[in-house]
């Protein structure tokens, strides 16, 4: 399991399934295509949301 950010975590089920998860709720990420897959698994290493309370 990864951590994204102090509230975000990455867990990867299959493949290129991904499970976020913070408390604000969870988010399943299907990455598409295995040609889409390292761009993916960029996005997710950069994304950093803002607390929203």
């Amino acid at each position: 399991m990864t951590v994204l950010a102090p509230s975000v975590r990455i867990q990867t089920l299959y493949a290129n399934v991904y499970l976020l998860s913070s408390p604000a709720g969870r988010l399943l990420v299907d990455a598409g295509a295995w040609l889409y897959a390292a761009r993916f698994d960029r996005l997710l290493r950069d994304f950093a949301p803002t607390p929203c309370c």
